[in-house]
């Protein structure tokens, strides 16, 4: 019996310190973590994520293709993109590359919530939550109304050197 209990006390405190060695690797999520340029999911666009007062924002910081293609339904073939589908009118005119189409994400202790996200290819906005993964990933939550019914995007996050 008295082996037993050892070999019980030998073996608690080696998986102890196997959970608290994977544990200081394992890399916290801080509200800062979410800064930095991710490549959405379809690849047409990255956006960069920056610090808004106490909350996160993001802006398209590049696009797969800034100008309107060359057989434009809307006459601006070869054009710079602007922010046609806008509700706003007064908003059509501005361009796309540089706009900011995330705003107000707050972090909550584990992922970011209460954001709004603008899709300008449709004009919509959509409430969204995001969450940051193990391997440098985003998933952004959109959705009207209930969560239940949104849509999860994956954004991958870009190194400096891209």
């Amino acid at each position: 019996m008295h082996r037993f209990r050892t070999a019980l006390r030998y073996g608690m405190g080696a998986c102890l310190l196997a959970i608290q060695i994977g544990t200081a690797h394992a890399a916290p999520v801080v509200a800062r973590s979410i800064l930095g340029t991710w490549l959405v999911e379809d690849q047409e666009a990255a956006v960069q994520i920056y610090p808004c007062g106490e909350e996160f924002c993001g802006r398209i910081a590049w696009l797969k293709e800034p100008l309107f293609p060359a057989d434009d339904d809307g006459g601006m073939a070869g054009k710079a993109k602007t922010d046609r589908n806008n509700q706003k009118a007064v908003r059509r005119t501005d361009p796309v590359l540089g706009s900011t189409v995330l705003h107000d994400l707050r972090f909550n202790g584990s992922n970011w919530e209460h954001g709004r996200l603008y899709d300008p290819d449709t004009g919509n906005i959509y409430t969204c939550i995001a969450t940051l993964t193990a391997d440098n990933r985003l998933e952004i939550r959109g959705y009207v109304g209930f969560s239940i019914l949104g849509r999860t995007v994956v954004w991958t996050r870009m190194s400096d050197n891209d």
